[in-house]
């Protein structure tokens, strides 16, 4: 037995129910209407997660910047005491090229201390 005839006899047994001649558009309607609701609660769900994530990720930006502020204020303050601390000894051995000396010096530390040590202000070391 095929399909069509197996169609055909059960059209004649079962009695198809009977239903308003607006189903159709109404059956549409609301499930527009669902697909509509839940698109809406889609997008308030992810625009509540857009806007949690432009915070956390401000408020890194703004925590980074502080330690960057932080770092460059420390470490100039750093190399200021260990200068005064080093120049009348460096004056010593190296007479007037003293300055010089430290100068070279302190730009070496400073460039080796970057390139070796993990820190926010050279994010290509994390």
């Amino acid at each position: 037995m095929s399909d069509n005839e197996l169609d055909a006899e059960l059209a004649q047994v079962l009695q198809p129910p009977r239903v308003p001649a607006d189903f159709r558009a109404r059956l549409t309607a609301a499930i527009t209407a669902v697909d509509a609701a839940a698109q809406a609660a889609a997008t308030a769900r992810l625009q509540r997660e857009y806007e949690s994530q432009c915070g956390a990720l401000a408020a890194d930006h703004r925590r980074r910047q502080r330690l960057a502020i932080a770092a460059l204020v420390v470490g100039g303050l750093l190399a200021v005491s260990i200068a005064q601390a080093l120049l009348p000894w460096l004056r010593l051995g190296f007479g007037s090229y003293a300055s010089l000396v430290l100068t070279f010096g302190v730009l070496a530390a400073g460039v080796g201390f970057t390139l070796n040590w993990p820190s926010p202000l050279v994010p290509w070391l994390e």
